[in-house]
């Protein structure tokens, strides 16, 4: 999870090794700078939440650190979502919001 990314994004390698199509081109920002980068078109499912996103994601280039993880879920999937931080623990708990 990245609060503070506007847009969720992928690896490209990733994005790569599964041949997703790129259907655009956009400016990222991030703790580099300033960086264009490719916009695939993908799904990303959490089963666990019953939630989906199909779209438009950011190609960031993961693989180049230290970094495990080959997707971020950015606010666009975020905001559709309760999450909480417990500080002491170290702990996020993500849920789905109540119906209404």
């Amino acid at each position: 999870m990245d609060t503070g990314a506007s847009v969720s994004c992928i690896d490209n390698e990733l994005a790569s090794r599964l041949e997703l199509p790129v259907v655009g081109a956009t400016t990222a920002y991030g703790a580099d700078g300033e960086m264009r980068s490719n916009v695939y078109l993908a799904r990303m499912e959490i089963p666990e939440l019953e939630i989906a996103k199909q779209g438009r994601f950011a190609g960031v280039n993961l693989s180049d650190g230290d970094s495990l993880e080959r997707a971020l879920v950015g606010r666009d999937f975020l905001d559709h979502l309760l999450t909480t931080y417990d500080g002491p623990a170290g702990s996020v708990t993500v849920s789905r919001p109540p119906a209404d």
